[in-house]
């Protein structure tokens, strides 16, 4: 996702970042790639579905963080809006295709109620995963926004090697490890570009007398 939102920030708002942000965000995308490559099952379809849904995530991102910008809008406010819009848009879609499955799957020793307690919780996480999302977008720039993004990926990665048991090796740990380095990279360049110091400027002596 970094390189999409330095691609298409650069197509649609023209904006430029400096050679140094471009090249580290290149660890990020390695390290994530080494992490999950013993997870690849390539689908063609799938493939297609992932990137479409990356670049959407991206564009999201870009006019999110415009719309806080030029609206003058607080973030919060700006999630609930589109939070209402999103449910209005999608429940009837949601009803005539996820709903019948959800009820016609063999749950084994799940309930209904059990099965609307887990959808709820589910929600619950989602929301305040949105409001942390929104929180931060307004603080930082969505390339480093999509830089923490990126980030989450590795701790879900690391998440799910121990509830899940997945199995992992030395390449995938070396990822997560290149991932994390790659972070401390990104920070660090944008930490030394904002300490780039602006040169003062003076008035001419006979400026100050007129």
């Amino acid at each position: 996702m970094p390189i999409f939102v330095l691609l298409l920030g650069r197509i649609i708002w023209k904006e430029r970042q400096p050679l140094k942000i471009y090249l580290s965000v290149i660890p990020i995308i390695i390290g994530i790639a080494m992490a999950t490559i013993s997870e690849l099952n390539f689908n063609m379809i799938g493939t297609i579905a992932a990137f479409a849904s990356t670049i959407g995530f991206a564009l999201q991102n870009l006019y999110t963080k415009k719309s806080l910008r030029d609206l003058n809008i607080h973030q919060h406010v700006l999630l609930q809006h589109l939070t209402f819009y999103g449910f209005f848009m999608l429940l009837t879609l949601w009803l005539f295709t996820d709903m019948p499955k959800i009820m016609d799957a063999d749950h084994k020793n799940l309930s209904v109620h059990s099965i609307i307690t887990l959808l709820f919780i589910s929600g619950v996480c989602s929301l305040l995963q949105n409001l942390t999302a929104f929180s931060v977008m307004a603080l930082v720039s969505t390339v480093s926004y999509s830089v923490a993004s990126a980030t989450k990926r590795v701790v879900v990665i690391a998440v799910s090697l121990l509830t899940l048991k997945n199995p992992v090796n030395a390449f995938n740990v070396g990822g997560m490890v290149m991932a994390c380095c790659g972070v401390f990279l990104y920070n660090r360049v944008k930490t030394n570009l904002r300490k780039i110091p602006i040169l003062p400027t003076f008035s001419s002596p006979s400026t100050r007398t007129a």
